[in-house]
């Protein structure tokens, strides 16, 4: 068979895969179809470029046996009527060493390492931009001058952008399991430890406060309803002295799916458009990476 004709043989190969009927098949598995259920989960990129260049053989197994629960976990070697003898790769092993927290911590130096840049940018600009909490009101007057204006429109907050142009003085803190942190006791007496604490005392208007979580894709949503109740009364603390709270509960999943929540924390940080996707990238594939060590 020549080059062409194998090439034909593919092409027609593939027209003949009905996508609809896949899909089908794949919500009647019990175990493959769950990945279906991840709305607000957005895939690592798995371009051809990065397949050749970045991603290795033994990482991309892994990936795609984990998207679709086929790795040998105790539970599946259960199914399977095997015995699961390695104590080193125990669930309770990995929680008493510090396995998960490392991973946790991996992907926070990703997401700091994307983050930081900006910040310094605008602690060293020489004026800050007053981005305002209202949409200017609009006047026109008539022939006869009679003067209108429209009322002032409040702007959501999930429409605020380029935050740390706000000031000059953002102090960046990042709690990792052997370097905690103390959350700044002027700002609030409360006895917690977000991941990000990026605030402004001069300004005295605003403070930032992101939590991450690196768990299981299935319930993303479920977890960041959790974060929001997890922090009410730090945020309630800090408004009452004074102080704007923006918070942003953003996850990345262990398989290397990370929640549309993280782009919108980067937008509103000030992150271009452009360089939001190497952040996005590099911190998925952390925490694949990281659970593939493990």
């Amino acid at each position: 068979m020549s080059q062409k004709q194998h090439r034909k043989c593919l092409t027609n190969l593939v027209k003949e895969v009905n996508e609809e009927d896949m899909l089908v098949y794949l919500y009647g598995c019990a175990k493959q179809e769950q990945l279906l259920k991840w709305d607000s989960a957005v895939q690592t990129d798995t371009s051809w470029k990065k397949l050749v260049y970045v991603w290795t053989p033994e990482l991309l197994s892994f990936h795609i046996n984990a998207i679709h629960d086929q790795l040998p976990s105790p539970a599946n070697l259960k199914l399977g009527g095997q015995s699961w003898t390695v104590p080193t790769l125990q669930l309770p092993y990995s929680l008493e060493n510090g396995r998960y927290n490392w991973r946790h911590d991996q992907t926070l130096r990703t997401i700091e390492s994307g983050l930081a840049p900006y910040i310094d940018e605008a602690n060293n600009s020489k004026t800050t931009e007053y981005i305002p909490d209202f949409i200017p009101t609009t006047a026109f007057r008539t022939a006869d001058g009679t003067t209108f204006r429209n009322p002032p429109l409040r702007t959501p907050k999930i429409e605020v952008k380029n935050i740390p142009k706000k000031a000059r003085d953002w102090t960046f803190l990042m709690d990792e399991e052997h370097k905690p942190i103390v959350f700044p006791q002027e700002i609030a007496g409360i006895a917690k430890r977000p991941d990000f604490t990026i605030y402004s005392a001069i300004t005295k208007h605003v403070i930032i406060i992101i939590d991450s979580t690196i768990g299981g894709e299935p319930s993303q949503c479920v977890r960041q309803e959790n974060m929001k109740c997890k922090y009410e009364d730090l945020i309630a603390e800090c408004e009452n002295r004074g102080y704007t709270v923006f918070y942003f509960p953003v996850e990345v999943g262990s398989r290397g799916f990370y929640n549309t929540s993280l782009t919108k924390c980067l937008a509103a940080l000030g992150v271009p458009k452009g360089k939001r996707k190497p952040v996005l990238d590099t911190a998925s594939k952390s925490a694949l990476r990281a659970s593939y060590i493990i």
